[in-house]
């Protein structure tokens, strides 16, 4: 009878280094005990990130009957809050494509 193959972590050690090839404890879910750290703190900086792009969607998402009665005067507050959504998101997909990079092989 074959044995189940194990289970092995797949972190990418340095950016253009070799892949961590521990065995996976049977309580690990993708990454062994020395990676698991850095694989919770890369996950929650890019969430934290989703998060403050969601925060700032609301700039975005103004319906076009609504533009010719913006305030003129406020029209730059509306600009800004625009350009912060998207450094927002591109801050958001960055941190989301390093993390899948770093951790899963088809990154």
């Amino acid at each position: 009878m074959p044995s189940t193959p194990r289970r092995m972590c797949k972190t990418l050690r340095t950016p253009d280094g070799p892949r961590c090839l521990a065995p996976l404890p049977p309580s690990a879910r993708i990454c062994c005990d020395t990676h698991s750290p850095d694989f919770d703190a890369s996950y929650a900086e890019y969430k934290t990130a989703a998060r403050a792009a969601d925060a700032q969607r609301v700039y975005a998402q103004l319906e076009r009957s609504a533009v010719p009665w913006i305030d003129v005067a406020i029209i730059d507050f509306y600009l800004d809050g625009i350009r912060n959504y998207v450094d927002a998101v591109n801050i958001e997909l960055r941190l989301f494509k390093e993390h899948e990079v770093q951790f899963f092989v088809n990154g």
